[in-house]
């Protein structure tokens, strides 16, 4: 075997050993969820006492400027806050886990979307769990959530400024179909 396949192969062999390392660095793991940093992003305290950033796979929440944001995060904030989380681990990206989250046993992605404080994201349309599609589909038809309004911005909200409670949620009073799984 001459120098350079062997150079080759050994960088051949180290790319691998550093994937199935970074591959294999992810574990399922159980904690609290200790601050809603986003409608699709958590912080979760592991068993071991480290705080770890999650986002919820397979969604996104609102934008800065939705006025269906706040909404998103005290729905988020009441289904997962102070509750035991399990986080089953996808990848890792910029400092955060993507994971499924389960909040008492409740996949939160799943009820975000249901509610209407989510959509699917097409980022990770191939590692999608398929019902997600329904969930959405189901929540569009039902205009629950951001799909009340075609154009959801701060500027578009009633023009008397008007909000009313439902399901204890201050939001906008296009939502007045709105309802809590």
């Amino acid at each position: 075997m001459s120098a350079r396949t062997l150079r080759c192969s050994r960088r051949l062999g180290l790319a691998l050993l550093a994937w199935g390392a970074s591959f294999c660095a992810f574990a399922d793991f159980t904690g609290t969820v200790v601050t809603i940093n986003g409608p699709s992003l958590i912080t979760v305290k592991r068993n071991t006492g480290e705080q770890v950033l999650v986002a919820l796979h397979s969604i996104a929440g609102p934008a800065q400027d939705n006025i269906y944001r706040p909404a998103a995060l005290t729905y988020l904030t009441r289904l997962c806050t102070g509750k035991e989380a399990r986080v089953l681990e996808r990848a890792m990206l910029e400092g955060r886990i993507i994971g499924k989250v389960y909040c008492d046993e409740v996949d939160a992605a799943r009820e975000m979307v249901r509610a209407g404080f989510a959509r699917v994201s097409a980022q990770s349309v191939a590692d999608t769990d398929v019902a997600l599609f329904g969930d959405e589909r189901e929540a569009r038809s039902a205009a629950a959530g951001l799909w009340a309004d075609p154009h959801p911005t701060r500027k578009q909200r009633a023009a008397d400024g008007s909000t009313q409670s439902c399901h204890g949620l201050e939001i906008p009073a296009c939502l007045s179909n709105f309802s809590v799984r």
